[in-house]
């Protein structure tokens, strides 16, 4: 009779495959031996043990594989998760202002051709550089985001441009 075969590349199923492989193997082993010694059974019995230690080690090969397989994909996988989060940080940080977390001028000029808002401010802080200056950059910058602060609301976009100057 023909057999067929199914070969799964699950971990589990071909570890119980080979195992149930094993004990054939080991039973139709003695099954042929018992034959041979009792002289009912008139070809070798080393014939079928070699094409049963083939099978199980198409199985055993079969399972190698399957882990190595299961591996590759569990690499690849983080790769690509880990590629995609660095993707989303770089989009991220390519439209924002490093300081104050605002849109920064890059995202403003690609809004702009699409601009629907109601209004429009511009922002330039007089005297910053004096701030700056006097203060320090380190308390500057602390200035910078406070305005930041003050100007976010939930009905607003707010764009960091350059140094002072908000939209």
């Amino acid at each position: 009779a023909p057999t067929i075969a199914l070969i799964p590349l699950n971990e589990k199923v071909l570890t119980h495959n080979f195992a149930a492989g094993i004990i054939i193997l080991i039973i139709y082993t003695i099954y042929q031996l018992t034959f041979k010694f009792y002289g009912a059974y008139s070809s070798p019995a080393t014939i079928y043990i070699s094409a049963n230690v083939v099978i199980c080690t198409i199985y055993f090969a079969l399972y190698l594989t399957s882990k190595t397989i299961q591996n590759l994909i569990s690499k690849i996988t983080e790769a690509t998760v880990n590629a995609s989060f660095e993707r989303e940080e770089l989009a991220y940080k390519l439209e924002r202002d490093e300081l104050t977390g605002l849109y920064n001028s890059i995202k403003f000029e690609k809004d702009a051709s699409n601009i629907s808002y109601k209004s429009i401010a511009y922002l330039d802080v007089d005297n910053f550089k004096k701030i700056n200056d006097t203060y320090g950059h380190e308390f500057g910058d602390k200035i910078l985001i406070k305005v930041a602060e003050c100007l976010s609301g939930s009905h607003s976009v707010l764009y960091r441009l350059h140094g002072d100057e908000f939209v």
